[in-house]
């Protein structure tokens, strides 16, 4: 008897995956309204159901329910109302995100169902999992977005008004405006730059607390700090960089509407989990997945150009680290460079059906 592992098709995460690993997926609603393409959540009576079901498979050992963000479906807060049927034997993680964050999530957790954890134990890692991952999405077009109510107009009229192709990324459940770029190649680029930044403050992160013995706190903060930002890499046009903003930082330079203004750096935020949080001196395993809507070539060619970005940066043999006040740099050699590892999914129907085709995304996941 395990506790089971169930998330919803906004996970993208793909059968067979599912399968092998034990988790159950339930599909969301797609369907066409006065000849246009809609969607709709999970009830409250489907998801009891559902819970039910797997309660009875697993011999009443509990369910963790992973769902898309609250702020996105009314999905989660009837899973909630479902769990309260179950007293305690379900419980629902708060996401506030979609994609494969939700997937890994779902994988992580299931791995420690299958190992025998306790209803809390496969929450705690699921939740983990979660602060330790973010997803990044660029629409082609944003009629999809606007007319789903998933931007604000603010945010519509500012993109399409200065010719913009916006990159968004998914911060306390809602779209935020992460960066702003003037092509579709410009956008590939700056996706290229997220997730190079990433993986390197990764190896950042493990180096600073490998020598910390050997460090002053001032080098151990400057790495930390260079961890959690996630910033852009060179080769980025003015204007167009991914601002490194914290969340709180972000939040107060941000325009009303949510979105970045036209001459603010880009609101860039929900770093991932704060390295003052880990303190394994081994990197973690850098787990991405590029999500695509009709864009199968778009979205293959930003993966092979993030995977030879990595792999030169790994065969250079070192990486430099944020500078500390009065020390010289110190190179992390290859021998700390994370582990990646790639996969590519499509976009659900259902969030295709707000994303428009040619929406590329990525979700990238620690550990």
């Amino acid at each position: 008897m395990t506790v089971h592992v169930v998330t919803d098709s906004s996970s993208c995460l793909p059968q067979d995956v599912a399968d092998k690993a034990g988790v159950t997926v339930l599909k969301l609603h797609a369907f066409e309204e006065d000849g246009e393409k809609t969607t709709a959540g999970l009830s409250s009576l489907e998801l009891a159901a559902a819970y039910a079901r797997l309660l009875e498979r697993g011999g009443d050992d509990g369910v963790v329910a992973i769902h898309l963000s609250k702020e996105l479906s009314a999905t989660w807060s009837n899973a909630v109302s479902a769990a309260g049927v179950f007293d305690g034997l379900v419980t629902v993680v708060d996401t506030n995100n979609i994609g494969m964050v939700l997937g890994f999530a779902a994988l992580r957790a299931a791995e420690v169902a299958q190992a025998g954890g306790s209803l809390q134990e496969v929450t705690e890692r699921a939740q983990e999992a979660i602060a330790q991952s973010s997803l990044w999405l660029y629409v082609h077009r944003l009629d999809a977005l606007r007319k789903g109510g998933r931007i604000s107009a603010g945010q519509s009229l500012l993109t399409t008004a200065l010719a913009i192709k916006p990159i968004f990324q998914l911060a306390e459940g809602k779209l935020i405006l992460a960066a702003k770029t003037r092509t579709q190649a410009k956008a590939m680029d700056k996706l290229v730059d997220i997730v190079h930044s990433a993986v390197v403050a990764e190896a950042e992160r493990a180096f600073a607390e490998k020598n910390s013995s050997h460090a002053d706190a001032a080098t151990r903060s400057s790495a930390s700090n260079a961890a959690t930002r996630l910033t852009a890499g060179a080769g980025s046009d003015a204007g167009e960089g991914v601002g490194e903003n914290t969340t709180a930082g972000a939040k107060a330079n941000a325009p009303a509407d949510g979105g970045a203004g036209e001459n603010d750096s880009p609101s860039f935020v929900r770093p991932l989990k704060s390295p003052e949080e880990c303190h394994s001196t081994t990197p973690r395993t850098v787990r991405i997945a590029v999500h695509h809507s009709d864009a199968l070539e778009v979205a293959g060619e930003l993966m092979s150009r993030m995977e030879a970005a990595l792999e030169a940066t790994r065969k250079e043999g070192k990486v430099i680290p944020a500078k500390a006040k009065n020390k010289a740099d110190i190179p992390v050699t290859f021998s700390e460079f994370p582990e990646v590892e790639f996969t590519m999914v499509e976009l659900s129907p259902e969030l295709a059906v707000h994303a428009g085709p040619g929406a590329v995304g990525v979700a990238l996941a620690l550990g």
